[in-house]
């Protein structure tokens, strides 16, 4: 009898488990994931990427988006997808987590946007990572379904390794040390030109002789002695000491945030294909 007890109570378990399970995909499954304005898929597209964006995005506790566009409507592509994300209020929890991936066909551009804890996850180097990937299938060939579908895998991959431990979120105003801006370069340059030319100047007037002496003078009161000297080595000694290299993880990986037109920060980057 109670054998019976310990199994019905496991099965009701095994039964609840499943239920909530369920009804957490369906949950997150009930929101439409893939807006393709642009008309890049086939309806069995659609149903495959609503199908993993919903998957990806109840595992991992944020909203995945796929976008597409004919008309940025004179945005640039970050505009574009940073205010799709901001006006149809995407993101999971207080700080609105989610990954919008965006075809830009009007800017010839694909873009990648990034709120909440989705920057933390995707940094710089893991979406240059990604956007690769994307290229790499074919979406500059009209591969859009493979293309996107390489997006949800490569953002899978990194959303399962976690956040990196030396991860770092910098806004793109922020100065890095020693960082110069191009106008900030050209001016150092010029200075440099200016205050080298000045000293050579002054330097060659400081040296130059009234009366400079005939080179024959020189040859004539000049005695050269050579005589051969002799040095002994009486001992050596060899000290060895370790050289310090820097350790790749001290330098840390950084998420480049910026703000958004509506005030919210963002992360992302992009990069054209055609």
């Amino acid at each position: 009898m109670v054998k019976k007890r310990k199994v019905f109570g496991f099965s009701f378990f095994i039964v609840l488990l499943s239920v909530l399970i369920t009804r957490s995909v369906m949950v997150y499954g009930e929101k439409n994931r893939v807006y393709d304005d642009a008309k890049l898929y086939t309806q069995q597209d659609i149903v495959e990427l609503e199908g993993e964006a919903a998957k990806l995005s109840a595992s991992h506790n944020m909203d995945i988006i796929i976008v597409t566009t004919l008309d940025a409507g004179e945005k640039t592509s970050r505009e574009y997808a940073d205010d799709f994300y901001d006006i149809k209020n995407f993101g999971v929890g207080n700080n609105q987590s989610g990954i919008l991936f965006l075809i830009d066909m009007d800017n010839g551009e694909v873009y990648i946007s990034t709120a909440g804890e989705g920057i933390r996850y995707l940094t710089d180097q893991r979406i240059e990572s990604i956007l690769e990937k994307v290229l790499d299938s074919g979406l500059g060939e009209g591969a859009y379904f493979a293309s996107t579908m390489s997006f949800l895998s490569e953002t899978k991959k990194y959303l399962e390794q976690g956040i990196p431990v030396n991860q770092y979120s910098q806004d793109e105003s922020v100065k890095t040390e020693n960082s110069l801006t191009p106008k900030e370069g050209i001016a150092s340059i010029l200075s440099g030109l200016f205050a080298s030319t000045v000293f050579f100047f002054r330097t060659k007037t400081k040296y130059k002789m009234e009366h400079p002496v005939k080179p024959q003078t020189f040859r004539r009161n000049s005695l050269i002695d050579l005589k051969v000297k002799e040095e002994k080595l009486l001992d050596t000694a060899t000290v060895h000491k370790p050289i310090a290299h820097l350790n790749p993880l001290e330098e840390g990986e950084k998420s480049t945030t910026h703000t958004s037109s509506s005030g919210k920060t963002h992360g992302g980057a992009g990069t054209k294909f055609k």
